[in-house]
């Protein structure tokens, strides 16, 4: 791999382990050991930290070292409401123009999530439900806005992954995936609204998960 190649993989790579929470909230980061487990030179990984810091990914402390941020609260609350106010522009727009052909490739990404649920497999629902918000940005004709949602949603994702291997959960969340399927079909536009803000609010909602790690969030 080339020097940009290497940069944005082990960017990505480090990216992925704390938002997937391999890396811990309040884990402290060594440059030279993410180097050698890399098997990458040092400079990409400093490299890799200062992208991250700039996302609140990380916090750079001098003297002291790199440590993951742990997760604020009001830093989800705000990338929440921001989420929700593009995705329900989305739907304004996208149901006027929907077709059935459109609906049944939702309901085949909502069939593929249950089979995910059934087998445990909690990382391929995370993707399918990245396809299924995805889709209905591109379906509207806004693909973009999902670039936009994908930019401020960082932390949301860390509460996200958290919650999803909490029982019932998921079968939740399926349900509400279903239900805006169903406003979109029959062309509710107030239903479909208020299914989406129960849904990311639901996503979310991190009192079961703060119980659970208290120690990854600030207090």
């Amino acid at each position: 791999m080339d020097a940009s190649n290497v940069k944005h993989s082990v960017y990505t790579e480090i990216r992925e382990a704390i938002i997937h929470a391999r890396l811990e909230p309040g884990q402290r980061l060594s440059e030279a050991d993410l180097a050698v487990k890399m098997n990458v030179s040092r400079t990409p990984v400093r490299e890799a930290f200062i992208s991250l810091s700039k996302e609140g990914l990380v916090e750079i402390l001098p003297q002291r070292g790199t440590f993951v941020t742990k997760i604020d609260l009001e830093d989800v609350r705000q990338s929440t409401f921001i989420r929700e106010s593009l995705e329900i522009s989305v739907l304004g727009e996208l149901i006027k123009k929907i077709t059935p052909e459109q609906i049944a490739r939702l309901k085949e990404n909502v069939a593929e999530q249950e089979k995910s649920h059934q087998r445990n497999d909690y990382i391929r629902f995370y993707e399918l439900d990245e396809e299924f918000h995805r889709s209905l940005a591109e379906m509207s004709g806004h693909g973009k806005v999902w670039d936009i949602i994908k930019e401020i949603k960082v932390q949301m994702d860390r509460v996200r992954l958290l919650s999803l291997p909490i029982p019932s959960r998921i079968a939740e969340l399926i349900r509400q995936h279903f239900a805006i399927i169903q406003a979109l079909e029959e062309r509710n536009a107030d239903k479909a609204r208020e299914t989406m803000v129960l849904h990311l609010q639901y996503v979310t909602k991190p009192s079961e998960v703060q119980e659970k790690y208290k120690d990854y969030f600030i207090t």
